[in-house]
C-alpha cells in the first residue's frame, strides 16, 4: 500500500480555501462598513465646518446689504468687494455666490462669469441652511454650504460658499488604503495560522491512516473501494478496511473461543469418564447375569422373560448414560432459547449423582418450580452448571456438602453453587476468572473453567460472582435476565 497521503494536500487546500475565503469575505465587509461610516462622519464633520464658516460670512453679507440698504450706494460693488477679501482670507474656498429670491446673482467671487459658478440650489432649500458634496466641471469636488439670507423677517436670498473637497478625498482615500493594508495583513496572517493548523490536522490524520494501515490482521485486506483521492472519503476507505479486519477477526476470535468451550467441555467430561463408568458397568453386569441365567434354563419361558425385561431396563439405562454425556460433549452452534434452570441445573446433578456417592457428599437442592425462563443457551448453561459442581467436587473432602440454589433477583433470576471446601485465598480471587489460572494441582484442572462460565453468563446478558475465604467454603452465583416475551405472556 502506498505510503503517500494524497488527503494531506487536498485537505489542507479546502480548509485554506473555504476558511481563508470566508474570512476573508468578511473582512472585507466589515472593512468596507468601516469605511463608509468614517467616510460618512468625515464628510459630516466637513459639513459641520463649512456651514458654521457660511453663518460667520452671512453675518457680514447681510450688514452689507442692511448698510447699502439705508446709506444708498452700488450693492453690488460692496458685496463684490467683500467677497473678493473673504475669498482671499480662506485658501479652501472655491467660490462665494450671492442670489436674491429670483435665483439672480448678486454677486460672485472670484469675480468671473455666472456660467462657472455651479447652479443654484433646489427652491425647497431656500429658506434652511443646508449642504452638498458634488463633483462640478469646473472646480472638480466641492462641499458647498447654503444658507438663506434673511433677518427680522425679511429675506434678500441665499449665500452659497463651496469649498475644496479634495482634502476629504485624500483623506477616504488614505483610510482606504488603510483599512485595506490592514485587512490583507490580519488575511495573510490568519492563513498562516490556519495553514499551520490545517497541517498540525492532516498529519494527525494521515498518521491515523497510517497506524490503520500498520495494524496486521490475518489475510490480506481489500483495496480502498472508492477509487479517489478526495480526503474524506480516502479516510472513510481506511476506516472500512479497519471494520473489516476486525470483522475477520472477531470472526477467528469466536471460532477460537468455540474450540476453548469444546475443549473445556470435553476435559471436564473426561474427569466424569470413571463415574459414568460405573453407571455403566453395572447394568453391563446386571445383563450378564441374566444372560448367564437364561443360558442355564433356556426351557424356563417365565424366567427368560423375567430376565429379558431386566435385560431391556439395564439397556435404557445405559442409554440414557451414553445420550447424556453425547448432549455435553456434542458440539453445535449456540442458539439462545427460553430455558427452566431449575429443569437444566437437575439434569446435570443427575449426570454427576454417582460420584458424589462416591465421595459421600450430601448435595442440597433448593430449586423453585415457578421460576420464570430465562434467555440462554440450553447447552452452554449446563456446561456452566456442570463446571461449578466440578470446581465444588474438588474442593470439598469426603462427606462434604454442595448446596445448589435459585430464586429471583434485582429482575433477574441466580443460581448459587456453594460448597463447605476449602475455599479461595483472598489474594486469588482477583484472578480467579482469569484463563489458565488455578489454584489446583498440576493435572488436576486446566484452569479454563471459570473463565469459560464467566464468557458464556456474559455472552447471554448475565454476571457471575464469587463470595470464599480461605477454608470457608466457596459460593458461586449466577445471575442471568429473564426472557421477556415469557413475563410479558405471564402477565
Amino acid at each position: 500500500m502506498s505510503n503517500t497521503f494524497p488527503m494531506q494536500a487536498t485537505l489542507r487546500m479546502r480548509i485554506l480555501l473555504v476558511t481563508g475565503g470566508v474570512l476573508l469575505a468578511l473582512l472585507l465587509i466589515i472593512s468596507q462598513v468601516l469605511l463608509f461610516q468614517w467616510r460618512e462622519i468625515i464628510i459630516a464633520k466637513q459639513y459641520d465646518s463649512a456651514v458654521a464658516v457660511a453663518r460667520t460670512f452671512a453675518v457680514a453679507v447681510i450688514d452689507a446689504l442692511i448698510e447699502e440698504e439705508q446709506f444708498g450706494g452700488s450693492r453690488e460693488g460692496m458685496l463684490q468687494t467683500y467677497l473678493d477679501d473673504f475669498t482671499r482670507s480662506l485658501d479652501n474656498v472655491k467660490y462665494v455666490v450671492v442670489r436674491n429670491l429670483q435665483d439672480q446673482t448678486l454677486a460672485l467671487s472670484p469675480a468671473q462669469s455666472a456660467g462657472a459658478i455651479p447652479a443654484a440650489a433646489p427652491a425647497a432649500g431656500r429658506q434652511q441652511t443646508a449642504g452638498r458634496l458634488f463633483r462640478d466641471p469646473h472646480f472638480a469636488w466641492v462641499i458647498e454650504a447654503r444658507l438663506p439670507l434673511h433677518i427680522a423677517g425679511k429675506v434678500w436670498g441665499t449665500a452659497a460658499i463651496g469649498f475644496d473637497a479634495a482634502p476629504i478625498r485624500k483623506q477616504v482615500r488614505l483610510l482606504f488604503v488603510l483599512l485595506f493594508v490592514t485587512t490583507m495583513i490580519v488575511s495573510c496572517a490568519t492563513l498562516v495560522v490556519l495553514h499551520f493548523l490545517a497541517s498540525r490536522l492532516t498529519a494527525s490524520l494521515s498518521r491515523l491512516v497510517k497506524e490503520i494501515d500498520s495494524v496486521e490482521f490475518a489475510g490480506s485486506p481489500a483495496s480502498p473501494s472508492s477509487g479517489t483521492v478526495d480526503d474524506i472519503a480516502f479516510l472513510f476507505d481506511r476506516f472500512d478496511l479497519m471494520k473489516q479486519r476486525i470483522e475477520q477477526s472477531l470472526a477467528q476470535i469466536e471460532s477460537a473461543q468455540r474450540q476453548v468451550y469444546q475443549a473445556e467441555k470435553l476435559a471436564s467430561i473426561g474427569r466424569l469418564a470413571s463415574g459414568v463408568a460405573h453407571q455403566v458397568n453395572n447394568p453391563l453386569h446386571g445383563i450378564r447375569s441374566c444372560l448367564y441365567a437364561i443360558r442355564r434354563e433356556p426351557e424356563n419361558t417365565a424366567q427368560t422373560q423375567q430376565y429379558l425385561a431386566l435385560i431391556e431396563e439395564e439397556i435404557s439405562n445405559i442409554e440414557t448414560v451414553v445420550q447424556k454425556l453425547l448432549g455435553f460433549a456434542r458440539q453445535r452452534a449456540s442458539a439462545v432459547s427460553r430455558l427452566d434452570i431449575a429443569a437444566a441445573t437437575r439434569k446435570v446433578v443427575s449426570l454427576f449423582d454417582l460420584r458424589l456417592k462416591e465421595k459421600n457428599l450430601r448435595v442440597t437442592l433448593d430449586l423453585p418450580a415457578d421460576l420464570p425462563l430465562v434467555a440462554i443457551d440450553h447447552q452452554l448453561f449446563q456446561e456452566v452448571v456442570m463446571n461449578l459442581l466440578l470446581n465444588s467436587y474438588d474442593a470439598v473432602g469426603p462427606g462434604g456438602e454442595i448446596t445448589i440454589t435459585a430464586g429471583r433477583q434485582d429482575g433477574g433470576v441466580f443460581l448459587t453453587v456453594k460448597d463447605n471446601g476449602i475455599g479461595i485465598r483472598a489474594e486469588d480471587l482477583p484472578s480467579i476468572f482469569d484463563p489458565f489460572f488455578t489454584t489446583k494441582e498440576i493435572g488436576t484442572g486446566t484452569g479454563l473453567g471459570l473463565a469459560v462460565c464467566q464468557s458464556i453468563v456474559e455472552r447471554h446478558g448475565g454476571r457471575i460472582s464469587v463470595q470464599s475465604a480461605a477454608g470457608q467454603g466457596a459460593a458461586f452465583t449466577v445471575t442471568l435476565r429473564v426472557d421477556e416475551d415469557h413475563e410479558s405472556s405471564d402477565h
